[in-house]
């Protein structure tokens, strides 16, 4: 009997001190979350009020927010009864290995800081790395994200996109615009370049410094060769590219200048040869079977 009460009154203690410990953990993660959470949103409204760079908000943001995570963890393992200082130390200690483990995830961390410190595009942004090409949606610690002209979100580890070359195609305040065309070898090339260029220039959106200009670049088997080049704004390059194709082929109908395509001629020096060359057994009608 006075086993089973030291037992009843053991457990009382321990459920006393472990589950008040518990309840005040819960709470403090909680109450830790939310604080993080307004904290990292404080943030983010603070410097972008002040126009600080997109990305540089939004990584701030998530600094400030995964840094009192961590001490909420922290304060949360100390209220609970585990000696921080040396579970600092273990960490410490592991800190090595797992780097080691983590050190593609570590590098893309890295990458993450340098394009924050460079800063080679910004937020809406059309750049072209990695094999992939979007507009720059957002930078995160360790990846960004891309979404492609046709609406597909892409993520790329921050370690390639520092790694790999990168086209920022937003970054001047135009673009230019080349599209080829051929003319046949016996076509005015004066007469052609005048119109192509008339037409050009009537495209809406099309800037006039530079100027429009449709240089011939050489000749193929079949054609004499153009290229017509225009500059907009980077926001309308695929508007301008369709216009291009769509005027260059109305001008050059327009000056009736024929549009060299590809043509295949045979030439036969003097032979004739049957429309069909069988033998006359495979030309003379089959006997009908008797039934």
């Amino acid at each position: 009997m006075n086993f089973l009460q030291s037992i009843s009154s053991k457990s009382g203690e321990f459920a006393l001190l472990y589950g008040t410990r518990i309840v005040g953990v819960i709470v403090l993660f909680l109450v830790g979350r939310w604080v993080a959470k307004a904290a990292s949103r404080g943030v983010f409204n603070l410097l972008s009020k002040r126009k600080v760079d997109g990305l540089l908000v939004q990584f701030a943001s998530n600094m400030v927010r995964y840094a009192l995570l961590a001490f909420v963890a922290l304060a949360c393992l100390e209220l609970f009864g585990v000696e921080t200082m040396s579970f600092v130390a273990v960490l410490g200690a592991a800190g090595l290995a797992i780097g080691l483990a983590l050190q593609g995830t570590l590098a893309h961390f890295a990458a993450g800081v340098m394009l924050l410190v460079y800063r080679p595009f910004k937020l809406g942004d059309v750049i072209q790395t990695a094999d992939v090409m979007g507009v720059v949606e957002k930078l995160e610690l360790f990846s960004t994200t891309l979404i492609t002209a046709d609406r597909k979100t892409i993520t790329v580890p921050n370690g390639r996109i520092w790694g790999s070359t990168l086209q920022n195609l937003s970054d001047q305040p135009s673009r230019r615009v080349d599209v080829e065309v051929g003319i046949a070898y016996g076509a005015d090339v004066d007469l052609a370049q005048a119109a192509i260029v008339k037409a050009l220039r009537a495209i809406p959106g099309v800037l006039a410094s530079p100027p429009v200009e449709a240089y011939l670049t050489g000749f193929d088997p079949g054609s004499i060769k153009l290229e017509l080049r225009c500059s907009c704004i980077p926001a309308d390059v695929g508007m301008v590219r369709e216009q291009m194709v769509r005027v260059s082929k109305n001008a050059i109908d327009q000056a009736r200048i024929a549009i060299s395509y590809p043509q295949l001629g045979v030439h036969f020096d003097g032979k004739e040869f049957p429309l069909v060359a069988a033998a006359p057994q495979a030309l003379a009608p089959r006997p009908s079977s008797p039934h």
